[in-house]
């Protein structure tokens, strides 16, 4: 199983806009209104849900239906973390592929 950058790449760039549209709203919102990390948290989930739906990414390239529909959360969910934290799932996903390809490659 390979993780292509045509894969990747739509989420990462849902993930820096996410983050970015994310800052410019904690920026606009009283200080007061957005006191807590929980309150801050909310509005990112808000962003990636709402961007991963409005764009259509998802985490299933071609599903269609339901199975597209929970693709979609979990992208919104995925990217609303920011662009570090999505870089960071992919990197640590491709290492385990790396020792999976290399434990498959040392037993033949």
């Amino acid at each position: 199983m390979s993780i292509t950058l045509t894969a990747i790449a739509p989420l990462i760039m849902l993930a820096v806009l996410a983050e970015a549209v994310t800052e410019q709203i904690k920026d606009v919102l009283p200080t007061d209104l957005l006191g807590t990390p929980q309150a801050k948290r909310l509005v990112s989930l808000i962003v990636g849900l709402a961007l991963a739906a409005m764009l259509r990414v998802s985490l299933f390239a071609d599903a269609t239906g339901s199975v597209q529909v929970v693709g979609i959360l979990l992208a919104g969910l995925l990217c609303s973390r920011g662009a570090n934290y999505v870089h960071d799932v992919f990197g640590m996903f491709a290492k385990v592929g790396d020792t999976i390809g290399q434990s498959v490659d040392d037993a033949a």
